[in-house]
């Protein structure tokens, strides 16, 4: 009985617990290239679980025949061996599917997923183990990038599973459809989780310190004791952050828009060399000013005041310039005149 609850818990490590795609965010470039549609999704997340359940059965049993120093070599051919068989399968009987992915069917030798669980897990548990964790790993990959697959058929072709689901007054948001949508996509569900459980803790009793998806016994204390505790003081702290934050953002782009734009669309001596001088103040690590600065404004008086978190800011960003200057170089000189 403790083995298979063992077991399982193995799957659902890979399923939930250290998912691939969200908790380890691995094997991020089939996520964003091929979750065009919902159908690729699963295709390419059941051809990687086939592989990941393969090459840990396989990598397993000869966990303790192959040498230490040959390693990744051999787990390289071992995966190679059944990718080479995904593609040869799908080409003979998904044929359509082996089309819209393409190279990323043979990508999945490199995917990071595969190689990592058969150094990580493989190489070292036993065969039922590896198996499950391949299983559970390749499981949560498919999900995950179905899940992303459905959002950008949905909102950027109308439909679900090559099935019309909007009206056919429907806008389709062309750019879901696209690398940046896909990137877009990816980012915001990496973000719903992690908010979903902040908001569910804050809702949690205090005196419970157990972590559950949604708390049994939730109420609104911690808010109340934010807002209203004499110690938190939220509202101040917000006033003090946009007082601080705000002046500087808005002095900084108006100076960096202007410094850009003599870059960009001025000539004067010495430019290519004070642009260079000003891109290379972004390869200094801030750390490195940290105590200078410190000094510096204890010797003006500055220290106990919030004008070092100011001034400094109002003189421009060197990133800043350094986008805007791209931007400006794109208008044409006709325009500008």
């Amino acid at each position: 009985m403790e083995k298979k609850k063992s077991l399982f818990g193995v799957f659902m490590n890979g399923v939930i617990t250290e998912n691939p795609t969200f908790r380890l965010v691995l094997g991020t470039c089939p996520t964003i290239a091929v979750t065009t549609s919902a159908s690729n999704g699963i295709g390419m997340g059941l051809a990687a679980t086939f592989v990941l359940v393969g090459s840990n059965l396989v990598i397993s049993l000869l966990r303790n025949i192959i040498p230490d120093k040959v390693r990744i070599p051999a787990f390289i051919v071992v995966i190679c061996t059944f990718v080479t068989m995904v593609q040869m399968l799908m080409q003979a009987y998904f044929e359509a599917l082996y089309d819209s992915l393409g190279l990323f069917i043979p990508l999945i030798v490199v995917n990071c997923i595969i190689l990592a669980r058969a150094e990580a897990f493989a190489s070292k548990n036993k065969p039922m183990a590896s198996v499950m964790d391949g299983l559970g790993m390749g499981i949560g990959f498919t999900l995950a990038i179905t899940v992303i697959g459905c959002i950008r058929e949905l909102f950027g072709s109308g439909t679900l599973f090559g099935m019309q689901v909007m009206g056919a007054g429907y806008e389709p948001m062309l750019i879901l459809v696209l690398a940046p949508g896909g990137f877009i996509v990816f980012g915001l569900v990496l973000v719903v989780v992690p908010f979903f459980i902040i908001v569910s803790t804050s809702l949690q009793d205090r005196n419970v310190n157990v972590f559950s998806w949604w708390p049994e016994r939730s109420g609104w204390d911690a808010y109340e004791l934010v807002f209203t505790s004499e110690r938190s003081n939220i509202l101040v702290g917000f006033l003090n952050t946009m007082w601080i934050v705000v002046p500087s953002m808005l002095v900084s782009l108006f100076v960096s828009g202007l410094a850009a734009f003599a870059y960009a669309k001025l000539h004067f001596r010495a430019k290519k060399i004070m642009y260079a001088v000003t891109i290379a103040t972004m390869s200094i690590p801030g750390t490195v000013l940290m105590m200078p600065s410190y000094l510096w404004y204890s010797i003006i008086g500055w220290a106990q005041s919030p004008l070092p978190l100011i001034i400094p800011g109002c003189f421009g960003s060197a990133a800043a310039v350094f986008f805007f200057t791209q931007y400006f170089s794109g208008i044409p000189q006709s325009l500008v005149e």
